[in-house]
């Protein structure tokens, strides 16, 4: 994160860096984007999943990121549904972006 006049890591409430899960290896997301939740556009953690009763359905949780300085804490979230795995929510949910720009098409510039 830029904070201070420099790149910094940001961390949690106990000093660890503040990690995504950008492939649900550790079960909390599958991408990082950003939302409007209800108070403007906010930076989000994804994770995107298939129905359990194999219906082709998927649900997509996004949980807000509240920062502060270089501390990161874990906010609201809601839930998504869409039905099928090409809906843009999943999709989205699988990579990281925000509005129309992503990791793959727009790669990470230095501010």
């Amino acid at each position: 994160m830029y904070a201070a006049c420099r790149l910094q890591a940001a961390v949690d409430s106990q000093g660890h860096p503040f990690l995504f899960d950008l492939q649900n290896l550790r079960g909390h997301g599958t991408g990082v984007g950003c939302s409007n939740m209800g108070d403007g556009r906010r930076l989000v953690g994804l994770q995107a999943l298939p129905d359990p009763d194999n219906n082709g359905r998927w649900t997509v949780r996004r949980t807000e990121v509240d920062l502060d300085g270089t501390l990161a804490t874990i906010g609201p979230s809601d839930t998504l549904t869409a039905d099928s795995a090409r809906d843009s929510i999943v999709t989205s949910a699988q990579t990281i972006s925000c509005g129309n720009l992503t990791i793959d098409q727009d790669g990470v510039q230095e501010p």
